[in-house]
């Protein structure tokens, strides 16, 4: 079995500000010199207190990596490759652990930053990749798509742009100067091979771009990326390696109901502690993050409570914490045979039971009434 180097490549466009290049044809080509001047101060070397990786910006104060690069790190920094400086990375707002990415808030806003290819590619074509191998930022790596594959029912694409420790998070481009994706890993025993995760994977998590910034000191569950090796994956197997725990679409999964399927609730609780109707709380769920989430049902605020440990951010988890323990707390919930009902919390006892939600519909003194939104997948 191979040895694998971790060393993720995200694949976007080039440097937009310095050299505006979205509303070129994916059919324009430049040369690697051309390419370097384009992309290069959109890229930048990630340090943390226990690795060192690449990334680039998606936005003025948005940074692409991989996950494996801060997991586990109290804290991180980003250094621009036209600079000496260290700029804080504040936190996180969202991160797929299933394909090691995730998107970091940085103290600083970048006039450059890179851009989808939005056209088809091909295996033969030229690729250029921009990081820090080895922590030597700045350097450009030029190769071919060697082959797109499927490995363990995930996609790859398997490059032959040289790629090394320190390279995680560095940008995949075509020849156009556009983003393919991010290279996750490669061969030690053999020159020349990579693999990296399709672009396509990173636009699903910024479509889940939480509005909220989470801290990275509460990113403490592993990440499990997939063994490569030569055999080829079994057919018309779906296998998938979800846990609950798993920071997933925005959220955080909190129940698994199959191998491949389960429930996602929000990193936090929304609209305070005074959400006094049903319909408020539906609203408000409903209208969280992309669109897709909702109130949980009776059952799944209970399984959301169950793992209220890893969610971090549950109100009457922060009451009791900080002895603020008047009054009793309600989860607003709704099922399709009663949509009146919640969860009630009682933070004194730490312990909860079933409500009608007429009796909680008012603002009586003492009450918190809450909502905490979710989705399956």
């Amino acid at each position: 079995m191979y040895k694998l180097l971790i060393i993720s490549l995200l694949f976007f466009s080039c440097n937009q500000s310095k050299n505006d290049n979205s509303d070129r044809k994916d059919s324009e080509t430049f040369t690697a010199k051309e390419i370097y001047e384009k992309a290069v101060d959109a890229t930048v070397t990630v340090e943390t207190d226990n690795s060192v990786g690449s990334g680039f910006f998606i936005d003025s104060n948005i940074v692409v990596t991989n996950f494996h690069v801060i997991k586990g790190a109290k804290y991180a920094f980003i250094t621009i490759s036209n600079s000496s400086i260290k700029y804080n990375v504040l936190g996180h707002l969202g991160i797929d652990e299933i394909n090691d990415l995730v998107l970091l808030k940085i103290a600083y806003n970048s006039n450059n930053k890179l851009n989808f290819r939005e056209s088809d590619f091909e295996v033969g074509m030229k690729v250029f990749t921009i990081g820090s191998p080895a922590g030597l930022n700045k350097t450009i790596s030029e190769g071919i798509l060697s082959a797109k594959r499927s490995i363990n029912s995930k996609s790859y694409l398997q490059i032959t742009a040289p790629i090394s420790h320190g390279s995680s998070g560095s940008p995949l481009l075509d020849d156009n100067c556009k983003l393919l994706g991010i290279a996750v890993s490669g061969i030690e025993t053999a020159e020349n091979i990579g693999f990296c995760i399709p672009a396509n994977n990173l636009k699903q998590l910024i479509s889940f771009k939480s509005d909220f910034l989470t801290p990275l000191s509460d990113v403490n569950n592993p990440i499990a990326i997939p063994a490569i090796t030569t055999a080829p994956p079994k057919a018309n197997i779906k296998e998938c390696n979800f846990q609950i725990g798993q920071r997933y679409l925005g959220g955080i999964i909190v129940a698994l109901y199959n191998q491949c399927h389960g429930l996602i609730a929000a990193n936090s609780d929304i609209g305070g502690s005074n959400i006094f109707s049903w319909g408020d709380a539906k609203m408000l769920c409903r209208s969280y993050g992309d669109g897709t989430w909702r109130l949980p049902k009776i059952k799944e605020m209970k399984l959301v409570f169950d793992q209220s440990d890893l969610l971090g951010g549950l109100n009457p988890k922060i009451a009791y914490q900080n002895e603020d323990l008047v009054g009793d707390w309600f989860y607003w919930c709704s099922d399709y045979y009663n949509e009146d009902y919640h969860w009630r919390l009682d933070c004194r006892k730490n312990d909860y039971a079933l409500s009608h939600g007429l009796s909680g519909t008012s603002s009586t003194s003492g009450w918190k009434h809450c909502a905490r939104p979710v989705k399956t997948f």
